[in-house]
């Protein structure tokens, strides 16, 4: 930091900023005045709150700030102590490694940064003491309980197939964090239909004509490109979702569930236990139809709702 301080200790620098803050010195002061940046203020009056032994240990040089900052994951002193010490015991010389001691403190939990779980459930699903804050990570990241996380997701993932059920009037839905297989135990309750083809409207087809042509002229990626993609998507999902007659949708429903970081949509799924009950026909049903506009669902809703992808992001923002 500062040439004048750079000589100064950790523990000196702790104990200083800790003088400032209690007179009432924001970081960003006490930066000013010492030559440190507010952040490195804010990651060393954070290393403040660890256990005496802790610190001792610093001052000490048995330790290091990196020591240090794995350890200020875990806000509890004793929990510190006890992670320190059993770090402590894994090490060949008696000093702890940086990797075991965040392992200790959240082998039960995954990060947050860079998980598409976590950005699909969105940090508001989880209370302050759920999540886990780094302050340390130049990603402004942190760790969220493995399981609080899947549960979290699951329980979004059902209300994304509700959404999908009440807006596009399945019989049923359900939400689950594999997709529905041809094959196992799945085979014996669920039969997955095939997709049938698109059914567009004379304008959607002219439309879509259009938006080819021009995208096939434009030879570079930019906004108006982009543009075009999104409204050749917007117009095939409606296709997508108008081949599925409300016959279709009267006998079947729709899956919702986690692939590949993303949500996957399985619709036309059929209950073999309700076909069976009703007698319907083990083939699906093959309806003719004329092309016409998908009742009371909008472009942007129809994007979200049929390209996953699209879905995924925008009901993370709901």
């Amino acid at each position: 930091e500062n040439g004048q301080h750079l000589e100064m200790h950790a523990v000196e620098q702790i104990a200083g900023f800790r003088a400032m803050a209690a007179e009432g010195k924001t970081p960003a002061q006490t930066g000013d005045l010492l030559g440190y940046s507010p952040r490195h203020v804010q990651r060393m009056l954070k290393l403040a709150g660890l256990a005496p032994v802790i610190l001792e240990a610093l001052a000490a040089d048995k330790i290091t700030t990196e020591h240090c900052q794995a350890l200020a994951l875990e806000d509890n002193p004793d929990r510190q102590v006890q992670v320190y010490e059993a770090a402590c015991r894994e090490s060949w010389n008696n000093k702890p490694e940086v990797r075991v001691i965040r392992n200790l403190i959240t082998e039960s939990e995954v990060p947050t940064h860079n998980n598409s779980k976590f950005r699909f459930v969105g940090e508001a699903a989880f209370s302050a003491d759920e999540v886990r804050a780094d302050l340390f990570s130049d990603e402004q990241g942190g760790f969220v309980d493995r399981l609080a996380l899947d549960t979290a997701l699951l329980e979004k993932i059902q209300w994304v197939a509700e959404c999908l059920k009440e807006a596009e009037g399945w019989a049923w839905c359900a939400g689950r964090m594999e997709p529905v297989s041809r094959c196992g135990e799945d085979a014996a309750v669920y039969r997955i239909q095939d997709e049938p083809d698109e059914v567009y409207t004379e304008q959607e087809q002219q439309r879509l004509d259009e938006l080819q042509e021009l995208y096939d002229e434009n030879q570079t990626a930019s906004d108006e490109t982009d543009a075009m993609e999104a409204e050749m998507d917007a117009i095939g999902c409606a296709a997508q979702l108008r081949a599925w007659t409300p016959e279709m949708r009267a006998q079947s429903g729709v899956v919702v569930s986690w692939r590949q970081d993303d949500v996957y949509v399985q619709r036309g799924v059929i209950l073999r236990e309700q076909s069976e009950t009703e007698d319907v026909p083990v083939q699906a049903p093959v309806y003719e139809r004329q092309p016409e506009p998908v009742d009371d669902i909008s472009v942007p809703l129809l994007t979200r709702m049929c390209a996953e992808r699209t879905l995924a992001a925008q009901a993370a923002l709901m």
